[in-house]
């Protein structure tokens, strides 16, 4: 994928604008993808004229982050036992959402 993407909004027919890049060493996401809007626009025709080297992409991206990494309250690195339950399992979660 390409640093600059457009993507569908959730208004139909109109499309996003997006940075992707990595979040820094000093935040809880260090390392990991993180996306920045950018413009909006009411056609694809638009968005490619003001952002020509962007890759168009036909759904909307989501960056799947995880907090893995990080001790729950207990202690313990990696998915929480809570996951599951409020839908956050990273299992669950798709690069792909529409």
């Amino acid at each position: 994928m390409k640093n600059q993407t457009i993507e569908p909004s959730r208004s139909v027919g109109t499309f996003n604008v997006y940075k992707w890049s990595k979040y820094p060493s000093y935040s809880v996401l260090a390392g990991q993808d993180c996306k920045q809007y950018l413009d909006g626009f009411d056609s694809l025709e638009e968005a490619q004229a003001a952002y020509p080297e962007a890759e168009v992409i036909g759904h909307r991206v989501n960056p799947c982050n995880t907090f893995d990494h990080l001790e729950d309250e207990d202690g313990h690195l990696g998915p929480s036992p809570h996951d599951k339950e409020y839908g956050t399992d990273p299992q669950s979660q798709y690069e792909r959402y529409d």
